[in-house]
């Protein structure tokens, strides 16, 4: 019976040392599998903050280009402005012009009046004598 015992005890032992084995195995996978979650979870941190300079580099390239698109109508729009001010100061100077030839048919007119006047006064005298 002892030997019997014996046995069993050995046996039981055997038991225990695969058990304890198996425990130790699983306490190792379950600290991987903890390591592995927080490796994880890390990744998905970095994954989400990521995507959110992603999105804040869409936000800044979607408002460059509106910048862009802005700066070109208003490149085009000093463009219109400036052959406007061209068309303006070309009125300007034929404006000038037509001043110019104004005063001197002033002077022209004034001239012949004068003329006209001289003239008639020379007449009259004629014919008052």
């Amino acid at each position: 019976k002892s030997t019997e015992q014996g046995v069993e005890i050995d046996q039981l032992r055997a038991e225990l040392a695969q058990a304890e084995a198996e425990s130790g195995e699983h306490r190792d996978a379950a600290a991987r599998s903890t390591e592995q979650a927080a490796e994880i979870g890390n990744l998905r941190s970095q994954l989400a903050q990521a995507e959110a300079e992603q999105g804040d580099n869409r936000d800044a390239a979607a408002k460059s280009i509106g910048q862009a698109a802005e700066i070109d109508k208003l490149r085009a729009e000093l463009e219109l402005g400036g052959s406007e001010m061209e068309e303006l100061r070309a009125k300007v100077v034929a404006a000038g012009q037509l001043q110019e030839q104004n005063a001197s048919a002033a002077a022209v007119e004034a001239e012949l009046r004068k003329q006209c006047e001289q003239s008639e006064t020379t007449q009259q005298q004629l014919l008052a004598d």
